[in-house]
């Protein structure tokens, strides 16, 4: 999956900050979704378990069950 990057003016942000209304719930999951995307080490852990599942490397919830 290619990520793409658009980077835009302070002052461009600055005017679509004023004039965005948002819920406070969508703006919290939005802070947490930059946050996540701004964390090398985390983007790596996401990247490295879907590379694990795709090589079929994880239990499902049933194999967890059964080991309990």
């Amino acid at each position: 999956m290619a990520t793409k990057t658009v980077s835009i003016p302070i002052e461009e942000y600055e005017k679509l900050k004023s004039t965005i209304s948002i819920s406070k719930y969508e703006y919290e999951r939005l802070c947490e979704t930059i946050g996540v995307l701004s964390d090398k080490e985390t983007l790596d852990e996401i990247r490295e378990c879907r590379k694990q599942i795709k090589e079929g490397k994880f239990k499902t919830l049933k194999q967890l069950k059964s080991e309990l």
